[in-house]
């Protein structure tokens, strides 16, 4: 078996990815005890990893937004009235 790459070095694609295979494998049944219990491990790692990411998505999207709202309302100050 390969080695696996750090999850903090996956990009969120892959760690989506890799979790996506993880699930599979062991939804299939075909991996040992000592196999399933290293995958829980490594997928709780990877969920959390991409929810840290797609919270950190959220909150950069939230912050645009609010940007673009303040920029609505006040206007600029090189637009005549």
């Amino acid at each position: 078996m390969s080695e696996l790459k750090p999850v903090e070095a996956l990009s969120f694609e892959e760690a989506l990815e890799e979790l996506e295979n993880l699930t599979s494998r062991m939804a299939s049944g075909s991996v040992t005890l000592k196999e399933s219990v290293a995958g829980y491990a490594r997928g709780t790692a990877l969920l959390k990893r991409c929810r840290r990411e797609l919270e950190e998505a959220r909150t950069t999207i939230e912050t645009l937004r609010e940007e673009t709202r303040r920029e609505e309302v006040i206007p600029s100050a090189d637009i005549p009235f």
